[in-house]
């Protein structure tokens, strides 16, 4: 499977931050020739190049969360099974807006994570206009991981993970890691949707 138009255009906004030829990197192939797995390998080895990319890696907090933020989750019960994805946006203490999605059985854990972040960006895009920052919060270290690039073994989830890097290359903002006890939020967010589909059912 060849990769997309997106995940071209990805590739090559990450050459133009490095210093690396198009020929250092595919050694000889033709960049549209690239199947998936190859693809990832080229994505890792410039993110690992990139100036930008590495500004961005995946932070930890102390614990004190921006005035300003969205917080992410996903989660499926059980795993695989009935799965789900929020993301908020919250200035101050007020939850200004949502997005939430039931995503259906068979899902697993990692995929409504990745779904998730999904949402966030959508609200990242939908708010940043109003406001000079906003911070994504997350307590998976997956989805953060698998995006960011400090996460190394992507084996599943491929597509996903390409659409979410190229959003996050586009967009000025940090990923976040926090426990869970500072995203209850979003977390909550997620067992109603899925708890109110289910009961309709």
């Amino acid at each position: 499977m060849r990769i997309t138009e997106k995940q071209l255009r990805y590739i090559k906004g990450l050459l133009k931050q490095t210093k690396l030829s198009m020929d250092e990197i595919l050694n000889g192939k033709k960049l549209e020739d690239l199947n998936i797995k190859e693809a990832s390998l080229v994505i890792e080895t410039l993110l690992e190049s990139s100036p930008k990319a590495k500004s961005k890696k995946n932070k930890n907090t102390d614990g004190t969360l921006e005035p300003t933020r969205i917080h992410f989750d996903g989660g499926s019960s059980p795993n695989p099974g009935h799965g789900a994805s929020a993301a908020v946006f919250i200035v101050g203490d007020k939850v200004i807006d949502t997005e939430v999605e039931y995503l259906g059985d068979g899902i697993t854990n990692n995929f409504a994570e990745l779904t998730a972040m999904k949402l966030a960006f959508s609200l990242y895009k939908k708010h940043i206009q109003d406001y000079e920052k906003i911070t994504i919060y997350s307590d998976s270290t997956y989805a953060i991981g698998c995006v960011d690039g400090s996460y190394k073994k992507i084996k599943k989830n491929k597509e996903i993970i390409f659409d979410l890097k190229l959003s996050f290359s586009e967009i000025k903002t940090d990923l976040i890691h926090v426990l869970r006890d500072k995203n209850t939020v979003a977390d909550e967010l997620v067992n109603k949707t899925r708890d109110e589909q289910l009961n309709e059912n």
